[in-house]
This record gives C-alpha cells, structure tokens and sequence, in this order.
C-alpha cells in the first residue's frame, strides 16, 4: 500500500484530461485524490542544497499526461528546479535493479554521512547498514524504511520523518535528530541517480498509466571557456544564458597569470606578440551563447577562447590618454602597443621617471608642452617630455614625432631642459629612439643658470644608443631687457 503523502497537493484544473495538482514542499498530512502520481525528483542532492524543494508531484487520472514543471497552463506557482550553472535539458527514468531500485552512477543508492559508505536496502525497502547484511536502526531499535518516493519512516510507522536542508532525519516532533545505532545523527542523502537518457519523457505524447518518477538530467549551462594560448591551460569559465548575448565582465574579472599581463583575448591559440598584433580578437559583446537547440550528445557547444600573455607587469597602452596615465607613475612598465596622436596638449612625465618605455617600433606624434616654470618647481628641475629620466629608466625602441616643448621662467634658478628629457642620471638607457620637433626656450629670467640640449639638458652619465639629435629644432631664449633675480 502506498505510504502517505506528506506534501499537500494544491488541487488544480488543467485542459483537456489532465485533472492535476503540484506541491512546493513538505506541509501536511492529505492523500492523493487522484489515480496515479508523478514524481518529479530534481536529483540534485549530490548539488548540496541548490534546490530547496528537491521532490515534487502531480496527480492525475489514469492515462492522463503529464505537464512538465513550468509550464503555463499549471496556473500556480511551481518550483523551478533551478541550479546555478546547470540546465535542465529533459526528465528521464532512472536506471534501475532487478527489484526496481534507482541506481546512482556509481551503482549504489544512498550515503551515509560518517563513513561515505553506500547505504542499500532490502527488497521490501528497509535500510541496510554499510556491510550490507545488517539493517540500519535508530537507537529505539527500529528499522527505517525507504519509500520510492524517497521518504524515510521508522518500522511500523506510516508517517515519515522529516528531514533537514542537509539531509539529517528528524524525528517526528521535526526538531529530535534520529540517531543510529552507533549513536551518531542520522544523515542519509540521495547521490545522483543514474538515468536512461535514450529515452526522455515525451510530456506532449507519454500517458501515465502507474505512479512514475522523473528525474531531472542537468547538463552544463552553455559557457566560455578561456585557455592560456601558449600552454593551452584553462584559466576562466564564463556562464551565460541559454540563448542570450554574452556581456563583458570586465577587466577585474578577466584571466590573470602571475607575473604576466593580458595582452588579449583570440579566436586562435597565437604563439607570439607579433602574431596576437595581426589576429582577430574576442569580444563578449558580440558572441551569442547557444539555444537549447544546439545540445548535443555532450551538451551545450562550449566556445574556446585564447587568452595571450606579455611576459612582465606591463601598462599597455593603445591611446594618448593610456599613454599620459601610465607616464604618471614613476615606476611604470609602458607597452606601446599602436602609433598614438596628440590634438590637445600633453601633460609630461613624471617629473622622475624610473620606469620602462617599449615603444615596439610605434610612433607618438603631436605631442606639446608649453610650460612655464614657477618659483614653487623645486631646484634641479628637470623639464621635456620626461622631466627626470632615473637611474633605473629605460626608454628603447620609440618614435616621437613633431613634439615641440615650449619653457619659459620667470624666475631664476637651475633649470634642465632637453625635449626628451631635461635630466638623465646615471643607469639610465635610451636605446633606438627617434625624436623630431621643436624646442623652444622663452623668457628666461637667468639663461646663465639653465642647462639645455637638443635631446638631454643634463646627461650625467647615461648609456645613449642609436639615438641621435638632428631632427630637432632649436630656438635659443632671447636677450631680456631686464635681468630678474630670485626673490
């Protein structure tokens, strides 16, 4: 005889034949009304607690069909079974024994949560320890029976015990924990159930004759996957909706490897910097995550993208404003990954630069400083395009073309100034640059205390190679009327 229903069942009128009614969760004590019964088991157990109503039914007339959660035409509110990450692709019957037990995917039927060892039963349902051979009981000395239904009461006892979130059993007060015989809290929890998925329930063709369960298949939501380019590791998974645009997470959220930088995100595996430069990038905006008409045998298609790498902690910049933020931070590491154009005037350097500039053979252009000096500049100012290149500077492999640098001062005091730089200390690196423009001295207060040159006004040492002077103009300080004095 079937044991009670401890769900109730909230009467509904469905079209055609189907006389029907759904329960959310565990609430009373009122029996089926109807002929046979479906059960819905989400079979998401083994998901922790994803799903907080895990069971839930539908009564029917015999040979009525099944509507499947969700669908409209129910009329009340139906829990939806979701799980975070996963998609329910169809409802199937379980694998079962020779006696009609559900097995899991690994052959077995429930665990305990002391040992993790499988907990069976006996062909009329009563648990078994994990030998196998003895049974399963409380501390009373009773044994528990397991319902198909996946309910759990002691022997000779028709009402069930209830159960926590976690799976402990309670006794029937709902707040006493059963215990075993070893005098531990009783934790018996469903693992995954295995399912015949060569065949999923037809609801708009399959009529129930007898009490059926349906068990839930959860495939993976449809995502992207994110592969180092080089090594072909994975770094980053991105779930997104069935069916819908993808967005873009943001820079925060994008893979990361220690002591490197993202230099990109392809539709190809690129080896090399040159190669990521000519490829087609990735964009989250503009990819679509596949509609459950695209599952197959393996589930959703999952979309591979290549994440590329610069070797180092590097500041890339691809636009002027990049370019000037970076050049803020004394110690930056500045990749300069296109040429870049300057329509407005350009802010300079850090006034000591100790960082690296990797021009990779691109050009600045457009760049323009009009600066005046005032008596708050402290003494020793550097002025150009870097104000002070440190002993730990390196600017390689760079073109700056048609830059002008405008400097006056009003006041009296060593001033250095170079377009590209006013001061380079010792330990610094110039390597490959080229440099055009127009530097051009002003009103200076004392032109006998300033130290300027083409490209360097103070060089105290620092190794230049392959850069040279002679596409910058200079314009010497005029006479003034009148020499001015530091106040």
């Amino acid at each position: 005889m079937r044991k009670k229903i401890v769900q109730a069942l909230l009467t509904g009128v469905m079209a055609a034949c189907l006389a029907a009614s759904f329960a959310a969760c565990s609430s009373g004590g009122e029996e089926s009304k109807f002929d046979v019964l479906v059960t819905f088991n989400y079979n998401v157990s083994h998901l922790l607690d994803a799903v907080s109503c895990k069971t839930q039914y539908l009564g029917l007339k015999k040979g009525g069909i099944a509507v499947a959660p969700g669908d409209p035409r129910l009329g009340i509110k139906f829990e939806s079974g979701e799980v975070e990450q996963k998609y329910i692709d169809g409802w199937y019957l379980a694998v079962t024994d020779e006696e009609g037990h559900p097995l899991d995917v690994d052959g077995d039927f429930f665990r305990n949560d002391k040992d993790g060892n499988a907990i069976k039963t006996d062909a009329e349902g009563y648990l078994l320890a994990p030998d196998g051979e003895t049974y399963l009981n409380t501390a009373e000395d009773k044994r528990l029976f397991l319902s198909p239904l996946g309910l759990l009461s002691q022997e000779e006892d028709d009402e069930p015990f209830s159960m926590t979130s976690r799976g402990f059993v309670n006794s029937l007060d709902g707040k006493t924990a059963i215990l075993d015989g070893e005098g531990n809290p009783l934790r018996v929890t469903r693992v995954e159930v295995a399912l015949d998925t060569s065949a999923k329930w037809n609801f708009a063709g399959n009529r129930v004759e007898e009490d059926v369960t349906l068990y839930a298949h959860y495939i993976d939501m449809p995502y992207i996957r994110v592969l180092d380019a080089v090594t072909g590791t994975e770094l980053k998974q991105y779930f997104g909706t069935v069916g819908e645009m993808a967005f873009d997470p943001g820079a925060s959220e994008y893979p990361r490897k220690d002591g490197y930088t993202l230099y990109g995100l392809y539709e190809n595996a690129v080896q090399t910097y040159e190669e990521a430069a000519d490829s087609e990038t990735f964009a989250f905006n503009s990819y679509r995550y596949p509609s459950a008409e695209d599952i197959g045998e393996n589930g959703f298609p999952v979309k591979t993208v290549y994440a590329f790498f610069l070797e180092g902690v590097w500041n890339i910049a691809r636009t002027p404003s990049q370019f000037a933020s970076a050049l803020s931070t004394a110690n930056a590491r500045i990749w300069l990954d296109c040429d870049i154009e300057y329509t407005s005037e350009f802010s300079g350097a850090n006034k000591v630069f100790n960082g690296e500039v990797n021009g990779n053979n691109h050009t600045v252009k457009g760049i323009s400083v009009d600066r005046t000096a005032t008596r708050y500049d402290p003494t020793e100012t550097g002025f150009g395009i870097f104000g002070r290149l440190g002993a730990a500077a390196y600017i390689h492999d760079i073109t700056f073309e048609d830059a002008t640098y405008k400097f006056s001062a009003a006041f009296s005091s060593n001033y250095h100034l170079g377009l590209l730089a006013g001061v380079a200390e010792e330990g610094a690196r110039i390597e490959r640059v080229r440099i055009s423009g127009t530097l051009e001295l002003a009103a200076i207060a004392d032109k006998g205390r300033l130290s300027y040159g083409k490209l360097i006004g103070t060089d105290r040492g620092a190794v230049i190679t392959d850069t040279t002077d002679g596409n910058i103009t200079l314009i010497e300080p005029p006479e003034p009327e009148q020499e001015q004095q530091d106040q």
